[in-house]
């Protein structure tokens, strides 16, 4: 997943994103900006793809 902030792909441990400092634990859905879980494949809120954004 990357960050919502810069974009920036963060260590899988980190809870901060080390280039932009946004909180990694609170995720927000690419399409919808809705706070997703950190390992969702997919928004509950509006079904977007989630894994999709981890594969670029």
């Amino acid at each position: 997943m990357k960050c919502k902030g810069c974009s920036s792909e963060p260590g899988e441990l980190d809870h901060y994103c080390r280039k932009c400092g946004s909180d990694l634990e609170n995720p927000y859905c690419s399409e919808c900006n809705s706070i997703i879980k950190k390992d969702d494949a997919f928004c509950w809120k509006c079904g977007a793809n989630l894994e999709k954004d981890e594969k670029k």
